[in-house]
């Protein structure tokens, strides 16, 4: 046969899709990635980590607190700052390539699971997907985590579903460095929930055993050293610590605190009792025989009455998946028993938390939230921004659920489902707060979900048409298509440019999901940052208002903090009246949490011949004020912003967003 390019193209279609794919992921991912400032707190915390690892050899915070968190990805980014220098392209380039590597990965887990169709329109959506892109552009681990996350999901699907000949040393290594790069790597404990379904019985050999109980010793280990380290100066300023007891006190219902409480010196023993009771409970419920069931009911009436639906969901979900090949057990009259006893305990409760708890009917999401029910609360956070596509997922899982139970070879229905469902169930545990952020490991399981829901809707619709085979194939590319233009959210080319295309002041449309669910804009605190650093001079002092660490990273001085929001403040470090240097937990900075004791501070300092510097992002210019952070903070802030506006002639400079702005305060120009 005569070699052409039609025939290259025909042969490699896909690998020439892909590498297409793969140079305009990279156009947009590297295009202006040095151009913006660190964007949030969260961006400095880990640059000053990095800048400490540079030249001091170590992971820390000026304030000398140790930073054990995303070493595996802080230092390979401190070597290439230590190479390139410091600044925010040489800090943000370590997640490209694996930004980059997501998309071959992604769609060689889909083949895997349900052919090249769902891998490859998956791996087409993330290459435009603008969350993918905008923490490509953020220096933290996000995207790292996420692509451990898919490695280790894909490699344990062949190892251990498959039970192909790939060095298990390989993959324990990879979930290893998941761990060790955020605490999100463990919800990779979930791949051993979808062996477990999917084997049964099967599931528990030596080896599997060996690997489930290391990786359970590495995600313990992990939390005690950054607990260990973090604890003695997070807990004195906002009560936050993360050993397990803390955590669990934190994140469980109020049920298990007394539990809690008698492990607190024993978290090993917690966490073991946790998962061998429930792998346990799995193990017997699927002995049971549809006359003996009375174990199986009795744990969904003990979990929803402890209000812990979630749980009482899952095991549902097992119990069914376990014993998929036992018809009986699978009638109509088990399925609605078993939620009928779920439902009842979710009602009880809501009545419960009505009449107890005092709160409104009408506001379900929060009476769920009363509830502690962790997974809706996740999942709404897809929900927010994704109503189309969440709906869509939804579908899928049913249509997954549907495939694991009733066709021989379900595996992979069975390994992705559960997996996202339990990643979904188990989120809550590691940490002890809610932000949408931690949903990201997992946006890739979701693209995959949403895809296969789209692919085979559509071959059913186009199965519906009694024709031949090509008018059978042109309905379901038809049908998938118009699912797609209709559901598909935050994944198109023009969105993607536009997000990688912005100049400062520009509101950016992102994603719900993104680092600060409220950030509509990149705040330049580089060149605010810049001109006080170019003219300070001894003796002048500093202070910031909301993201006091970035400023710091470009400036290396911050004196005081104003945070006039006292409940979230103390997060922050000691901001009560007296609240001097060396108060704050990162920084050596001291805190200033009232107006009238920020205008006694710059008199004192004034009377001493001492200027006074002041960054601040004036949310008094942004247009949008629906969204919830700038009404919160021109509420707390309203006396400030006035104060600021009767004294214009201390303005000394407006950033590029028009937004940031640098007040100097001398002995001539402070008004009032």
């Amino acid at each position: 046969m005569k070699i052409t390019l039609s025939n290259i193209f025909i042969k490699n279609k896909i690998t020439i899709s892909l590498l297409t794919l793969m140079a305009i992921g990279f156009v947009f991912r590297i295009h202006k990635l040095g151009y913006y400032s660190l964007f949030a707190s969260d961006d400095a915390l880990t640059a000053l980590a990095i800048k400490n690892i540079v030249y001091k050899g170590y992971s820390a915070f000026p304030s000398g607190l140790l930073y054990p968190k995303e070493l595996f990805f802080s230092y390979p980014t401190a070597w290439i700052c230590k190479i390139f220098g410091i600044n925010e392209f040489t800090l943000r380039i370590f997640n490209l390539p694996f930004s980059i590597a997501l998309i071959p990965l992604i769609y060689i887990l889909g083949k895997e699971l349900y052919g090249k169709g769902v891998g490859l329109l998956s791996a087409g959506i993330i290459t435009f997907a603008t969350w993918q892109l905008e923490f490509t552009r953020y220096v933290r681990s996000y995207i790292l985590v996420q692509f451990l996350f898919i490695l280790s999901v894909y490699l344990f699907f062949r190892v251990f579903i498959k039970e192909e000949k790939i060095s298990k040393l390989l993959v324990f290594s990879i979930f290893t460095l998941a761990i060790f790069t955020s605490f999100l790597g463990s919800m990779l404990l979930m791949t051993f929930l979808s062996l477990w379904l999917i084997k049964g019985k099967r599931a528990f050999k030596p080896i599997t055993i060996v690997f489930f109980t290391s990786y359970i010793l590495v995600i313990i280990g992990w939390l005690q050293i950054y607990g260990s380290m973090i604890d003695p100066f997070v807990m004195n300023y906002s009560g936050n610590t993360y050993t397990l007891s803390a955590i669990l006190q934190k994140i469980t219902l109020p049920q298990f605190v007394m539990l809690a409480h008698l492990t607190k010196h024993y978290p090993v023993f917690w966490y073991s009792l946790l998962f061998v009771f429930f792998f346990i409970f799995l193990y017997f419920a699927r002995q049971l025989t549809f006359k003996k069931q009375r174990g199986y009911y009795l744990t969904i009436l003990a979990l929803s009455l402890f209000c812990l639906p979630e749980l009482a969901a899952l095991v549902i979900y097992g119990y069914t998946i376990l014993n998929r090949n036992n018809t009986d057990l699978l009638k109509r009259r088990t399925i609605i028993t078993s939620l009928s006893i779920l439902s009842i305990g979710i009602i009880f409760w809501f009545f419960y938390g009505l009449f107890f708890w005092g709160k409104p009917v009408i506001d379900i999401i929060k009476q769920i939230n009363i509830f502690k029910f962790p997974p809706l609360v996740y999942y709404f956070y897809f929900f927010k921004q994704f109503p189309a596509m969440s709906l869509m997922v939804i579908i899928g899982l049913l249509l997954l659920y549907l495939k694991g139970l009733k066709e021989k070879g379900g595996e992979a229905a069975i390994f992705l489902s559960s997996l996202f469902i339990g990643s979904i169930i188990f989120m809550p545990f590691p940490i002890n707060h809610s932000l949408p952020r931690y949903n990201f490991p997992i946006y890739p399981l979701f693209i995959l979900i949403y895809v296969f829901s789209v692919i085979e809707i559509a071959r059913r619709l186009a199965g519906l048409i009694k024709f031949k085979k090509l008018a059978k194939n042109l309905a379901t590319i038809s049908s998938a298509a118009i699912l797609l233009l209709s559901t598909l959210e935050h994944a198109t080319p023009q969105e993607a440019w536009r997000l990688t295309n912005l100049h400062y002041g520009q509101p950016v449309i992102h994603p719900y999901l993104a680092t600060s669910p409220y950030l509509t804009h990149y705040f330049d605190y580089k060149s605010a940052a810049n001109f006080v650093k170019v003219n300070l001079k001894e003796g002048d002092l500093v202070l910031t208002t909301f993201e006091r660490l970035v400023p710091y990273f470009y400036i290396g001085q911050v004196d005081y903090n104003i945070y006039f929001y006292e409940d979230k403040a103390m997060a922050f470090g000691d901001f009560s009246e007296k609240a001097g240097p060396g108060s704050d937990p990162y920084l050596e900075s001291g805190g200033i949490c009232s107006l009238a004791r920020l205008k006694e501070f710059i008199k004192d300092n004034l009377r001493q011949n001492r200027r006074i510097w002041l960054i601040t992002p004036n949310y008094t210019r942004l247009k949008d004020t629906n969204e919830k952070v700038v009404k919160e903070r021109l509420d707390l802030y309203q006396d400030f912003f006035v104060f600021l506006n009767y004294n214009p002639q201390a303005l000394a400079y407006v950033a590029q967003d028009n937004l940031t702005e640098v007040y100097e305060f001398n002995t001539t120009n402070f008004a009032r």
